[in-house]
């Protein structure tokens, strides 16, 4: 159905959402399905040693631990460059890096687990130093680079848009990151097929990556990764990366398993490790016509 310029329209979702009856991830669940949670590194650069997890299996309820020899195929979770392990392999980068996986019968035991394992996993730190960063392989920009206006429309204008008015701004998010903010925390469900294929539902913005992503970290051809985005409880493009990680995590623990598997984060580990909206500066610079008119634009 069309509507015509300023005449309301009701959202398509929005009759669902506000009586309740929409099915966000953590809605779902499935026949014998596990929990999941990540064990992470508590050291900002460090080798890791040994991950002792013997005491993790042996609790009450806990049925797994992944960690990155599990891995069936490729151990990177491709963004941008393929410079994101799944899990860390002999060396942290960061804290909060994930080294293992836990899967247990509860979300409650698996992140009581997870913290058993944490302190299970022996670290030799390095003396304080940035961890390298990956080589661009085509870098346009350099910090501090003045950017050059790919046409001269924007001068040839400025002529005509005078004389005044004029107006000039700056505006800057440099004093931090910032956090998307979105209301449902990063989750999926991993269920693993009878063909060896997996189905992955969750809360995201851009299933072609995490199905491109799990492709890899699986070994599977994409015809057998099935990706279903669920209701998805906010996003502005915190779920846009992120979620490929999450799912792979759960898809692994669902691989090893051979059982539907849960990961959510919580609020905590959702603001402390997942990516946020780059900070920047702004400048910008208008011109226009004695009549409002809008004739020249320069932004930097």
């Amino acid at each position: 159905m069309s509507h015509a310029i300023g005449t309301r329209a009701v959202r398509s979702d929005a009759v669902a959402k506000v009586t309740g009856a929409s099915r966000f991830l953590d809605d779902l669940g499935f026949d014998g399905m596990l929990h999941g949670a990540v064990v992470r590194s508590p050291l900002p650069h460090a080798r890791v040693l040994a991950i002792d997890s013997a005491a993790t299996l042996a609790a009450d309820g806990a049925v797994a631990v992944a960690e990155a020899h599990d891995i069936p195929g490729r151990n990177v979770v491709h963004i941008v460059l393929d410079d994101q392990p799944l899990l860390a392999e002999g060396l942290v980068r960061y804290v909060g890096e994930p080294v293992a996986l836990v899967a247990a019968e509860s979300r409650e035991l698996a992140r009581q687990r997870r913290g058993g394992d944490a302190r299970a996993v022996r670290g030799a730190a390095r003396a304080p130093r940035p961890a390298p960063l990956p080589r661009q392989r085509d870098p346009h920009l350099r910090r501090g680079q003045r950017l050059r206006p790919t046409t001269r429309s924007a001068a040839a204008t400025w002529p005509r848009a005078l004389p005044r008015p004029t107006s000039s701004s700056r505006a800057s998010t440099a004093r931090a990151y910032q956090e998307h903010a979105y209301l449902e925390p990063q989750g999926m469900i991993a269920v693993p097929e009878a063909d060896g294929g997996i189905t992955v539902h969750g809360s995201m913005q851009c299933p072609f990556y995490v199905q491109v992503a799990l492709a890899d970290v699986l070994g599977l051809p994409r015809n057998k990764v099935r990706v279903v985005q669920t209701v998805t409880g906010g996003g502005f493009g915190g779920k846009e990366d992120v979620p490929s990680l999450v799912a792979s995590q759960a898809a692994l623990l669902a691989r090893k398993t051979g059982r539907p598997v849960k990961l959510v984060y919580s609020r905590d580990e959702d603001i402390a490790v997942t990516s946020k909206r780059h900070p920047a500066w702004i400048r910008c610079r208008t011109g226009a016509r004695k009549d409002g008119t809008l004739t020249a634009a320069r932004w930097s």
